[in-house]
């Protein structure tokens, strides 16, 4: 620690490990915070505090004791509240103030401010257990959503009247707040779209389209995203206009921030929500690869509260990133990928789930077990790769059995690719 100031990181997964390493090139001690005894990032942390990072009293203790420079958490969520709140009381720059923080991680106060600010949105209503549900009129299907869960976590689709009754309990436990969001469901394209501001210039850096099927009578968690090289539906002009509605709306400046909305055929965007950081799993090495912008090290230069080079292009190829997901069982390594990546099929693999994981069999955030890479020259030569890569890879168990959901990639892509025709590398919807 010796002439070094100190920052505080907020959670040890694996796009932090990278963040810990960005920030120990600028010179500065890192002190990792995560309640796990060995989080994925500890090994290149100078000091791994065992702490929740949801617990505000202990962060705020760790933070009077070491005085960070800035607390650095680019991509968890949960995390933004505790740390816009240590980060205001101790007059430390961070990208958002407390109640900023509050109004984008909460889903029933940011639809409210959606709905106040005449920002298109699915038609809702924000719940809570004093609620008289049977004074409101839904049109099923609906989606319910607690409104601080994260990972997906409580989000279910509802199908009838009886199912909301039915589910509506679980929901409000699993809801930190006590809020629910009841949505009306859609069903039209969902993308993903990665945005840069500095000085109240917006960047829309990349679009990517959700790889999932769809389903009549659930949610569907995507396999992952294709990265397109041209606005769906052209929907460009949009895509801008909404971003610089929610910058304008949530008084957002020199910070990565991304949309996740739908889009109809008409290109136009509903929103379904946003967040004030980098996306998680890959996302930012996936915007490095397909466009040449650092934004890591960008959000690096908004904490210190430095200007940063903004230089990227267009993705030059068709890319997608596909996660792989298994029956229940408990993970012990995955095969085949070694082959693949030495002869170029596969532009990076990374293995998320540690060996011992134990995986319920059903596909969500928590089990997502690895990562695959890939780009080609148009989308049906993408789809055709991934096809033969998933044919080659393997997820064995501790007891030697093959778990992967192998199917689950024959059903999303067998749904996705007729939206595209042969002579057209967008969604034709």
């Amino acid at each position: 620690m010796e002439n070094k100031e100190n920052v505080l990181i907020m959670g040890g997964n694996i796009p932090h490990r990278e963040l810990i390493l960005k920030i120990k090139k600028r010179g500065y001690y890192t002190i990792l915070v995560d309640y796990l005894e060995n989080p994925v990032a500890k090994d290149v942390a100078d000091l791994h505090i065992q702490e929740s990072i949801l617990d505000i009293d202990k962060v705020m203790e760790i933070a009077n004791k070491y005085k960070p420079k800035f607390i650095a958490n680019l991509c968890v969520d949960r995390a933004m509240v505790p740390t816009a709140y240590v980060c205001e009381k101790l007059g430390i720059h961070n990208f958002v103030n407390y109640e900023q923080s509050l109004n984008v991680t909460d889903k029933c106060r940011m639809k409210q401010v959606f709905f106040d600010n005449e920002i298109k949105t699915t038609a809702f209503y924000s719940v809570t257990n004093d609620t008289d549900i049977d004074s409101l009129s839904f049109n099923y299907p609906v989606v319910i959503k607690p409104a601080d869960a994260s990972g997906s976590i409580g989000v279910k689709k509802i199908l009838t009247q009886q199912g909301l009754y039915e589910y509506l309990p679980k929901a409000f436990e699993i809801s930190r707040s006590g809020g629910v969001v009841i949505e009306e469901f859609c069903d039209d394209l969902e993308v993903s779209i990665d945005c840069f501001v500095q000085n109240n210039e917006i960047d829309i850096l990349l679009v990517r389209q959700k790889m999932k099927k769809k389903s009549s009578d659930s949610l569907v968690y995507p396999l992952g995203s294709i990265i397109l090289n041209e606005y769906p539906c052209n929907s460009g002009e949009n895509i801008k206009r909404m971003a610089r509605k929610i910058v304008d709306t949530f008084r957002l400046n020199n910070t990565p921030f991304f949309l996740q909305a739908f889009i109809n055929k008409e290109g136009e965007l509903s929103m379904i929500e946003f967040g004030v950081r980098i996306g998680g799993g890959m996302s930012y090495q996936i915007i490095k690869s397909s466009t040449g912008f650092d934004i890591m090290d960008a959000a690096l230069d908004c904490y210190e509260k430095k200007n940063t080079k903004i230089s990227y292009h267009t993705p030059q190829y068709i890319y997608s990133t596909n996660y792989i997901f298994t029956n229940s069982g408990i993970f012990s390594h995955i095969e085949g990928f070694e082959d693949l990546l030495s002869d170029g099929t596969i532009d990076k693999f990374v293995t998320l789930a540690v060996q011992g994981h134990q995986s319920d069999g059903i596909v969500t955030s928590r089990n997502k077990t690895g990562y695959f890479f890939i780009h080609a020259e148009n989308i049906h030569t993408l789809f055709e790769k991934t096809r033969y890569i998933v044919s080659k890879l393997e997820v064995m168990d501790v007891q030697g059995k093959a778990i992967m959901k192998k199917e689950l990639f024959d059903e999303t892509l067998n749904y996705i690719e007729p939206y595209y025709s042969l002579n057209n590398d967008t969604p034709s919807i």
